[in-house]
């Protein structure tokens, strides 16, 4: 690998590194057992302790939620969504065995997870592929939901920027030679690595370039449509010239 190669895959591994602290606790958070909270990091655009109490909180309110409804004998199931219905869910779990999840109109609550967040959800939203973590209790092969939360289809990017349009979308060309564009919306976390000092500083839409290298944590969206950016981080044309 040469040396430029080399700082742009450590570069980007401190990137996924830091924004592994968002996506972890979620996970973490809906069972009702206790887990460790993650160590701080030095990422350096990070308001100090903003995104790790957000985090916090987030997870400290699920856990009682998950703790109340998971009470006599409740359960919790993981999975993606193989078929949706108005009234039932066919969910495929990890062991790849299909689960029907009955869904009960003004009884079952769903949620979405939105960055930190949670917003509500109609039956109707949920799609194919989506995926789930259902709170409730078995009946029989069945599963009677209480409380849905769906997950954030999120995957990283990597590329070099080849377009930037008046409307915020940035398209590029990924590593893997295919063109991906994403959005990036008010928002989007924007970084920008300091050539000289090698630490991200924010930055906004205007301070990008073409030909700059991108590197973006997004939201999967459905075919055809743009990627929705939570955080992107750009080493900019001048970084390599400097080596």
């Amino acid at each position: 690998m040469n040396p430029i190669m080399r700082t742009i895959t450590l570069l980007f591994i401190c990137f996924l590194a830091f924004f592994s602290l968002l996506t972890m606790p979620i996970y973490a958070a809906l069972t009702p057992t206790p887990t460790s909270t993650p160590a701080p990091t030095s990422e350096p655009t990070a308001e100090p302790g903003s995104l790790n109490e957000k985090v916090k909180l987030l997870k400290e309110k699920i856990e009682t939620k998950v703790a109340e409804i998971a009470k006599n004998d409740k359960q919790i199931i993981r999975g993606t969504i193989k078929e949706a219905r108005i009234e039932e869910l066919d969910v495929i779990q990890s062991d790849q065995k299909v689960r029907k999840v009955l869904l009960e109109s003004g009884v079952t609550v769903i949620k979405d997870f939105v960055r930190t967040e949670m917003k509500p959800l109609a039956i109707k939203e949920l799609t194919k592929d989506d995926v789930v973590i259902v709170a409730g209790f078995p009946l029989e092969s069945d599963f009677s939901a209480k409380v849905i939360y769906r997950i954030p289809k999120m995957i990283f990017v990597s590329g070099q920027i080849t377009d930037l349009s008046k409307d915020f979308v940035i398209t590029l060309i990924g590593d893997d030679k295919k063109e991906v564009s994403i959005d990036i919306e008010s928002s989007t976390t924007q970084n920008l690595l300091d050539s000289k000092n090698i630490i991200y500083k924010k930055t906004g839409f205007s301070k990008i370039k073409v030909g700059d290298r991108i590197q973006a944590v997004v939201l999967e969206g459905a075919s055809g449509k743009n990627k929705k950016a939570l955080r992107i981080a750009i080493i900019p044309q001048e970084y390599f010239a400097s080596q």
